[in-house]
């Protein structure tokens, strides 16, 4: 029997049937899991705890950050609309209140506006009885002095009773707000009268021709005489001088006017010297001169009704209005977000603490009249 002959691959013979050289054996792939190890892997990496830490710090400063400006929101949200500050002095019945404020320092347009504002807040308020009004003040220009005057009258005849309770100085503009109170308190230090005006301006014409600088000023024609004649580049006419003193004059007797109507029959009367005639003068006017007085002097003129301190202004308003149990509350302007934040009010305009800006430009050259009491 013949042996079994295997097939013959076609590939090892060639075109001739001749036979070829051998093929290599095809190698399929290694596969995963059959002896051959997987590719390392790097293990995950650990976040460093500093890193954290920082991060968490981040966070809650963030946090805190978020929270403080939805609380600063929220408070300008709620006192936008209240200009003061309100402090209870005293606690009692709330519809026995006293509202106390202080005028202090220059008496000018924010002084002004200020009590105003005070005035109008206190007067929207029913429980509010009586005023006590704290005067600290030299005084200060003459329109911002008669405008706070005039708001006491308003208080006055709204039915609150106003009792002035006078600090280290109330003087001329400082006693011209205080003239129409109910009742006018001293202490016994304090310095006040200085019932008077006055005016003044520099001239600076010497100072120029040593620097060698000359000012030109023109003026129309019909102007020529008066036109800004109180400058600083010339001195005053004559007739400048004769007709700011009769403005002086003018408001002189309106200062009168105001203390008269305000302390009315209190004033002690005037006592001509023995060897000059009585002249006709309204009653006080041994106070109208323009001098200066501590509070026993003042008190013997009439210009106040009692020596004492805050405290009995209070008690003394308490007693004017009847009340029994009275609130006392301390009204102050409301300091700006930014004072309140840095714990002090900002120094706008300030230069090593000298204040140059053009507001100051303009003072020094324009011409104030003044209820004023000054050291010279």
């Amino acid at each position: 029997m013949a042996e079994e002959q295997p097939p013959s691959n076609a590939n090892e013979s060639g075109p001739s049937g001749s036979q070829g050289p051998p093929l290599p054996p095809v190698s399929a792939p290694p596969m995963a899991g059959w002896g051959v190890p997987p590719a390392p892997v790097a293990p995950p990496r650990r976040k460093s705890w500093v890193r954290r830490l920082v991060v968490g710090l981040l966070g809650l400063v963030f946090l805190f950050s978020l929270l403080l400006n939805v609380y600063l929101i929220l408070l300008i949200g709620m006192q936008v609309d209240k200009a003061f500050d309100r402090g209870v002095l005293r606690s009692g019945e709330e519809e026995q209140t006293i509202a106390l404020y202080t005028v202090a320092g220059m008496i000018d347009d924010r002084a002004s506006s200020l009590f105003d504002e005070f005035c109008r807040d206190v007067m929207r308020n029913d429980e509010v009885r009586a005023v006590v009004l704290r005067v600290d003040s030299p005084g200060g220009y003459v329109a911002a002095s008669d405008q706070i005057a005039n708001a006491v009258s308003k208080l006055k005849e709204s039915g609150r009773k106003v009792v002035v309770s006078m600090g280290g100085v109330a003087a001329s503009g400082g006693y011209y707000v205080s003239a129409r109170a109910d009742e006018i308190i001293a202490e016994p230090t304090t310095v006040t009268g200085s019932i008077g005006v006055i005016a003044g301006w520099p001239i600076l014409t010497g100072t120029l021709e040593k620097i060698g600088m000359e000012m030109v000023i023109l003026r129309s024609h019909h102007a020529e005489k008066w036109k800004a004649r109180t400058n600083s580049f010339e001195k005053p006419s004559p007739e400048l001088l004769s007709r700011m003193r009769e403005m002086l004059d003018q408001h002189q007797a309106r200062f009168e006017a105001v203390v008269v109507e305000g302390r009315g029959g209190k004033l002690a009367p005037y006592q001509a010297p023995a060897d000059e005639p009585a002249p006709e003068v309204p009653p006080g006017a041994e106070a109208f001169n323009g001098k200066v007085y501590l509070a026993d002097e003042a008190k013997a003129l009439g210009l106040v009704d009692r020596i004492g301190y805050e405290r009995d202004a209070v008690d003394r308003a308490a007693s004017l209005a009847g009340l029994s149990e009275p609130h006392v509350v301390r009204y102050a302007p409301r300091k700006s977000l930014f004072a309140r934040l840095m714990g002090a009010e900002a120094t706008e305009g300030l230069t090593g603490g000298v204040r140059i800006d053009a507001e100051w430009l303009d003072e020094i050259q324009t011409p104030r009249i003044l209820y004023m009491w000054k050291m010279d």
